[in-house]
């Protein structure tokens, strides 16, 4: 694929996604904003060190944080790596994954591109494959660690049962009036993710 020429509106491709791509509104966006854009930290409120990770436009703005198709010269990652208080994200927060660190440097390595694919695939919902990784990348940065958010830990099959048995994360992914929203900032979860839930729900919840 040819990179193309982005800017704050994101390049749209449809279905199906490349599975080579990294995709900055799926795979980027909510992963900063869970476990980087939280209150107290890179927010448009906080804005700590004077950086916000909100938007790609604000994202890019900020010198040297990103330099597209260099991921070794990009701060973003190198903070990533550093040790004591220096981490990003800092504890009691947990740290990203190696998969996690992984996905912004190649997004990184593929000229930090704003791009977006809709891609929906209902037919076959797993937890596995389909619950976990979304709420690895939308949820787990406040959700995970020794102090998650709302004392909601949300990094497994047992901990995702409890909190949907409560009857809080559904009404919250949902955006209902009177939830606690979730994610608190950037992208609500679109209506496909929404629906990849429900069939989950519907089927008995499995740890399949």
């Amino acid at each position: 694929m040819t990179p193309p020429e982005t800017g704050p509106d994101p390049v749209v491709y449809e279905s199906p996604c490349d599975p080579d791509v990294v995709y900055f509104v799926q795979d980027v966006l909510p992963l900063l904003v869970s476990s980087c854009a939280q209150t107290g930290c890179h927010n448009t409120a906080s804005h700590e060190d004077g950086i916000i990770l909100e938007s790609y436009e604000v994202i890019l703005a900020h010198q040297d944080l990103i330099v597209p198709g260099d991921p070794g010269e990009s701060e973003l990652i190198e903070v990533l790596y550093e040790t004591g208080d220096d981490l990003m994200p800092p504890a009691p927060n947990a740290p990203l994954t190696t998969e996690q660190i992984n996905t912004l440097s190649l997004w990184i390595e593929q000229g930090a591109l704003n791009l977006s694919c809709s891609e929906c695939d209902t037919t076959s919902v797993t937890f596995s494959g389909s619950i976990l990784p979304l709420l690895n990348s939308t949820c787990a940065g406040c959700h995970s660690g020794s102090s998650p958010s709302g004392g909601v830990s949300l990094t497994n099959h047992a901990e995702v049962v409890a909190a949907i048995g409560s009857n809080n994360l559904m009404p919250s992914i949902r955006q209902e009036a009177g939830a606690s929203v979730m994610p608190p900032a950037g992208n609500p979860l679109n209506e496909c993710q929404v629906q990849l839930f429900e069939i989950w729900i519907a089927e008995g919840m499995p740890n399949n």
